[in-house]
Parts: structure tokens; C-alpha cells; sequence
């Protein structure tokens, strides 16, 4: 008896659990056909809207402003601006000029504020895109409250926008999140670009040099050399009177310079403690072909680390007065060892020795 109970209770348990399963497939499916109902149907609509509007926005570029344009719904700007940005992005001098003009036909500039304040990323997007190329001065309170969204290209946006209206206002705010994730150095580099200014872009960077803390001051370098790179020798000195012994300053500035003002910190980098800024001394010399620091450089050669001896062995054959007759001369001044081997290993990839004399030679 207590065992056919038990086999009824796992029965329906059993049919409860199919049953359940078979509600959560059908929600799913339910879900699913939904959702591409309404992905069709929204790009029908987008279909709709730019077989009518297409044509007009290519008019008006070529010059042919239609005397009677269709009549454009508050909703539908956010799809109109999608088709109208796609060609704005591509025109320049009158024919974005026109296209402005066919917004203002439109009365779309006076739809954008409300449209910024919609719940939808998308369409908060479209309309800062919009009042970004109307050069709308209304969106910058917005601009500055999205600064910081979630969506990176909405908040790329927002800068970007910041960036050329209020460049005062907006430099600050992008150095103050240098180390920040979603800040990627190539993201601060893109909206520096836009700058109206540069002597203004380099004043705030200066500054920043001047006063940023000791973390901080790679990144700022390697911005200075990209944005403003004849002044990178001069903010790079004051960076490193603030911090002459910082690893990481003195590793960006040898890697990024190419002034002969910074041999005596590449000869010194040489003997440095920190292996990483022994191999950035080193590469150094070589990418300002310093002749005269050839010894240094052989020194090098008998590092504790490996990969410093392969650098030394490889900066060695870059010398402009290096010959394969003085390489040979080196090579067989160094006794059996790793030195030796990487020094072999960079006179093949010169062309100096070949594959066999190579292996003859390390035979000896």
C-alpha cells in the first residue's frame, strides 16, 4: 500500500514538472514570435518612412529643395533622423548646409528637447546627434547629465558634443576619468581631436602634468604626444622634474620621444634597477641611432635578464656604424652564454651570418 502511494506522488510530481515545462516553452515561444513581431514591424515602418524621405534628402543635397515636403510625425523623427544622419556624416560645405536647412523647414529643431528628455536610449541618441549638427546650445545641460550613461556611444556623444561647444568645460571632466574602464585611452584621444583649440587643449594638458597625481602622468604623456607632439620634449621634462624616478614616466617618454635632449636619461636607464626600464633605455638608443653609446649597449649584452640581452643584442645591430666586420669583432670578444647566442641570433636577422655559419659557430 505505502509503496503505490509513493509511486502516485512520484507520478505527479512528474506530470506537474512536464506540465511546468511545457508552460515555460510556450511563454518562451509566445515571447520570441512577439518580439520579432515588433522588429518587423518597426522595420516596415523604417522602410515606409525612407522610400518617402530618401528621395527628398537626396534632392536637397543636390540642390532641388522640393516647394512641397511631406508632412513628418513628432514620432517618427527619431527614424527620419537615422536616414538624414546617414548622409549628413558623408557631405560637406552647401550640401550639409541644405540638409540643416531642410531640419529647420521641418520644425524638427523645436521637437529635439522633448525628444532628448525620452525614456528611449536610442532616440535620446538620434536627438543629441541631431542638436550636435544643428549646434543646438540647449542640449548641453543634457550633454553634461549624460556624460557618464551606461550606453558608451551615447555618452561618447555627449563629450563629443561638450567637446566642441565647450571644450572649457569639457576637457576637465574627460581628464578627471582618465583611469576609468569605460574611458579607453584611444576614446580620450578621438575627443581630443575635436577640439576647436589646440593651445587651449595644451594649456589644460600642461596643467594637468603639473598637478595630476603620480599614476596619472603616463597616460597624460602619451595624450601630449599624440594631440601636440612638437611639445611633448617640454611637458616630458616637467613631468620628470615632478618625478625623476618613477618607473613608468621614464619608461613612456623613452618609448614615445625621439629627441636626442633624452640620451642622458636613456644612457642612465641603461643601469637603471627596474629590468622594463633597463630594455626602454636601451630600445631608445637604438631608435635615436646614438652612436656613441655603443659600449653602453655592449655592457648590456651581459645583463641578468634575457630579454634585455636580446634587446641590447638587437639595438647593437641597428647602430648606423655597425658593420658585419665589427659585429664579428664583438661576437667573438663574448664568451659561451646567452650573450653570445642572442648576439648570434641578431647578426642572422641582419643578414650577416648565415643559417649554417650560425650553427658552425655556435658549435665552436
Amino acid at each position: 500500500m505505502g509503496y503505490a502511494e509513493t509511486s502516485n506522488a512520484g507520478i505527479a510530481i512528474a506530470l506537474w514538472t512536464a506540465y511546468g515545462l511545457f508552460g515555460a516553452s510556450f511563454l518562451c515561444l509566445f515571447a520570441s514570435l512577439t518580439l520579432r513581431f515588433f522588429r518587423y514591424r518597426k522595420e516596415r515602418k523604417q522602410k515606409r518612412l525612407e522610400a518617402i524621405w530618401r528621395p527628398v534628402i537626396y534632392a536637397v543635397v543636390s540642390g532641388e529643395i522640393p516647394t512641397d515636403l511631406p508632412r513628418l510625425k513628432q514620432r517618427d523623427i527619431p527614424n527620419f533622423g537615422i536616414v538624414w544622419l546617414s548622409l549628413y556624416q558623408r557631405v560637406r560645405g552647401d550640401s550639409a548646409q541644405s540638409l540643416l536647412d531642410l531640419l529647420t523647414a521641418l520644425s524638427i529643431p523645436e521637437a529635439l528637447p522633448k525628444l532628448l528628455q525620452s525614456r528611449s536610449t536610442d532616440n535620446k541618441l538620434i536627438a543629441l546627434m541631431l542638436m550636435t549638427a544643428l549646434k543646438d546650445e540647449r542640449a548641453l545641460p543634457h550633454a553634461q547629465a549624460l556624460f557618464d550613461h551606461s550606453y558608451d556611444l551615447l555618452s561618447h556623444m555627449a563629450a563629443k558634443m561638450l567637446m566642441v561647444r565647450s571644450p572649457e568645460t569639457a576637457i576637465p571632466m574627460v581628464l578627471s576619468r582618465l583611469t576609468q574602464q569605460n574611458w579607453p585611452l584611444h576614446k580620450i584621444n578621438s575627443l581630443f581631436d575635436t577640439v576647436p583649440s589646440e593651445i587651449l587643449l595644451l594649456d589644460f594638458l600642461s596643467q594637468a602634468i603639473a598637478t595630476a597625481p603620480q599614476s596619472h602622468i603616463p597616460l597624460l604623456l602619451d595624450i601630449v604626444h599624440t594631440q601636440a607632439e612638437r611639445e611633448f620634449g617640454a611637458i616630458a621634462r616637467n613631468a620628470l622634474a615632478r618625478f625623476p624616478d618613477d618607473a613608468d614616466i621614464i619608461i613612456t617618454v623613452l618609448s614615445l620621444t625621439i629627441s636626442p635632449h633624452f640620451t642622458p636619461l636613456a644612457r642612465t636607464a641603461c643601469r637603471h634597477e627596474n629590468t622594463l626600464v633597463r630594455r626602454a633605455g636601451i630600445t631608445a638608443i637604438a631608435k635615436l641611432s646614438l652612436d656613441d653609446e655603443q659600449l653602453v649597449l655592449e655592457q648590456a649584452l651581459n645583463d641578468n635578464d634575457w630579454l634585455t640581452q636580446r634587446c641590447a643584442a638587437t639595438a647593437l645591430m641597428s647602430l648606423p656604424t655597425m658593420t658585419s666586420t665589427k659585429a664579428q669583432t664583438l661576437l667573438n670578444s663574448l664568451p659561451e652564454g646567452m650573450a653570445r647566442s642572442h648576439l648570434l641570433e641578431a647578426m642572422y636577422h641582419k643578414g650577416w651570418l648565415l643559417p649554417d655559419s650560425w650553427q658552425a659557430t655556435e658549435a665552436v
